[in-house]
């Protein structure tokens, strides 16, 4: 279990990050042009992680929830920069020797994310988006019930598990026109670059998760 103390550096540490996020936005907004828009919103789904090893047999999805927002600022009629704020679960496979396990993580995940909107007009935009994401580990267990190694109880796993996480974002969104604002289907992937893992004895441990999130963009701007 974690320290008060650590708790109070990991609230901390998310604060002082969420300040940081919205001091650039601000900053970046002012020298746009005025044609500029902005939009924000919720999004929620699911997290969908998969082995990678293709030596593991029972190769199958495993499910977390993803649930945070956004907020959009259009440059153009085609681009957008995109900044998101999610808490996300994750299963991650873990490898020790010959042995699989499968991890339950959970993060508070940042990405900042360019957008393309390959078809700026029409009832459907259709958009495209890459970029990076920080995350902050919140929490880590081998679950008793892993289906892959029997333990006999859950065993926390926050220790053995590093504090940040940076990764690739890449994706499509599709927006349909609802009332004020525009309902939103994103489809994602993120590609962990470094090993979660602190200890050695270990294999590279990555974050390599598919996202199905759907959300709704309220304009700010004219």
């Amino acid at each position: 279990m974690a320290t008060l103390r650590e708790v109070k550096k990991r609230i901390k540490t998310v604060v002082l990050t969420l300040l940081v996020l919205g001091i650039v936005l601000v900053s970046c907004s002012t020298t746009l042009q005025a044609q500029t828009k902005f939009t924000l919103g919720p999004k929620i789904g699911l997290s969908l992680s998969s082995p990678y090893d293709t030596s593991w047999s029972e190769s199958h999805f495993v499910t977390g929830l993803s649930v945070g927002a956004f907020l959009n600022v259009r440059v153009s009629n085609q681009l957008s920069i995109q900044s998101e704020a999610h808490f996300v679960e994750k299963s991650p496979t873990l490898r020790l020797f010959d042995i699989l396990m499968r991890l339950k993580t959970s993060y508070l995940e940042i990405p900042v994310l360019a957008k393309w909107r390959i078809s700026p007009y029409g009832n459907y935009p259709l958009s495209f988006f890459a970029g990076g994401a920080i995350a902050l580990n919140l929490s880590a267990t081998l679950p008793k019930n892993s289906g892959y190694v029997p333990i006999l109880s859950n065993y926390d796993f926050k220790d053995s598990v590093k504090e940040f996480d940076f990764g690739l974002v890449v994706g499509g969104e599709l927006e349909i026109g609802a009332g004020s604002g525009n309902l939103l289907i994103d489809v994602r992937y993120t590609h962990g670059l470094k090993s979660i893992i602190q200890s050695s004895f270990y294999d590279d441990t990555k974050n390599r998760t598919f996202f199905v999130l759907i959300g709704y963009a309220l304009p700010l701007g004219t």
